[in-house]
């Protein structure tokens, strides 16, 4: 399958004197056209060059959508949002309450920050590399090139200087950069493993299965997933609730009030919600979550109005039941099967919002009428699996 080839090279290829002659290529191609030839000396063992026949690949280009959200307004995106329907109108349909709230915020923002499509080379990025490095990158190559021409000592001299200092430069601020993340994440092990991974090359990117059509992909998935949640639901009404299901539950000799209906929510909650909110966001969003953040003054009673018609309507809008589906496989190296794969779902920010509401209050029901099991430790605050053996 390769062919060696083997040429006498007049001088050592290594600074201890022994020469490197081997070079491989495949026995079905003849892409080497000039002898190799020893130049750069970059450690012990110096660069072979020689002439191939191939053609340098053609850099590839991607196309995206941005918008400058730094150039925006916030005062005047206020006042936007204040004199707009938002504020104009009386819902008494929590879907047309939720369609007004997006569509009136994508058009105030199209407005202050208009969606652009550019194409741009794919590079590889690196966040540690900073100007400095590419200052000493540039010193580097200008030394180079004076020592390729003069091909004197003393250029060779401050060329290795340089390349030195570039070389110690890189690795400074690479290990600065990781040494700053551990520190900083030392307390949560979720961004601690994710920064092991990148240093030690382990690649969690979702592979899916090869195929030609995505769309149909995208179809057979959620086929898939509605099957399996549809087998689930069955399984569930099956199930008999009898007495000795219901042990772990105290209470036999308890008045438990009914929980019949929510309490509405005031500005405060809902504000206290959205600020001890993550910034992440969904493309669904209207708005990114900071831009709401910064506007939380004029959008939080918009919020409030919207939530609280759903929870006196027993209505969840149309809308916010619309996710953004990623199916990722449960364990790294399986196979690409559609029963490897669970789904991650990227729902909007306020459906969010609305669903830590409703867990508050439920949550609270049951803590204060002993409705959990004492050993539940799930979706618990301050619990774990160390308090369920307590």
């Amino acid at each position: 399958m390769f062919r060696l080839f083997r040429f006498d090279i007049s001088t050592f290829s290594w600074i201890n004197g022994h020469t490197l002659d081997l070079i491989l290529s495949r026995s079905t191609e003849n892409i080497l056209v000039e002898l190799p030839i020893p130049t750069l000396y970059v450690s012990d063992h110096c660069f072979l060059e020689c002439g191939l026949s191939i053609q340098r690949p053609a850099p590839t280009k991607e196309e995206f959508s941005y918008r400058k959200y730094k150039s925006i307004d916030i005062d005047q995106f206020k006042l936007d949002i204040l004199s707009s329907n938002l504020y104009a109108e009386e819902w008494l349909d929590v879907n047309t309450a939720a369609n007004c709230f997006s569509t009136t915020l994508q058009r105030i923002l199209d407005r202050h920050a208009p969606l652009k499509n550019v194409r741009k080379v794919t590079r590889t990025t690196f966040p540690w590399y900073s100007d400095h490095l590419r200052q000493l990158k540039r010193k580097r190559r200008k030394a180079e090139k004076i020592w390729r021409r003069e091909l004197s000592e003393i250029s060779e001299l401050n060329f290795r200087r340089v390349r030195n200092q570039y070389t110690y430069a890189l690795y400074e601020c690479r290990t600065n950069y990781y040494n700053g993340l551990i520190t900083e994440n030392s307390n949560n092990p979720r961004k601690l493993f994710k920064v092991f991974n990148e240093v030690i090359g382990n690649d969690h990117s979702s592979t899916l299965p090869d195929t030609t059509d995505s769309y149909q992909l995208a179809c057979d998935f959620g086929e898939f997933f509605v099957r399996k949640l549809d087998l689930i639901r069955n399984e569930i009404d099956k199930t008999d609730v009898t007495t000795n299901s219901l042990a772990g539950l105290d209470t036999a000799d308890q008045n438990i009030p009914s929980f019949s209906k929510f309490e509405p929510l005031t500005v405060n909650d809902v504000d206290r919600l959205i600020i001890s909110s993550s910034n992440s966001c969904c493309p669904l969003d209207p708005i990114p979550t900071f831009l709401l953040k910064k506007c939380s003054d004029v959008l939080t009673p918009i919020i409030t109005k919207i939530i609280n018609l759903s929870l006196l309507t027993h209505e969840f809008p149309d809308p916010w039941k619309c996710a953004i589906i990623r199916p990722v496989l449960k364990k790294p190296g399986l196979d690409t099967s559609f029963a490897n794969y669970r789904p991650i779902s990227n729902l909007s920010f306020i459906s969010k919002i609305t669903e830590k509401a409703v867990v508050e209050q439920i949550m609270t029901h049951t803590s204060i009428n002993g409705l959990l099991p004492m050993c539940q430790s799930a979706y618990r605050p301050f619990h774990s699996t160390e308090t369920a053996l307590v």
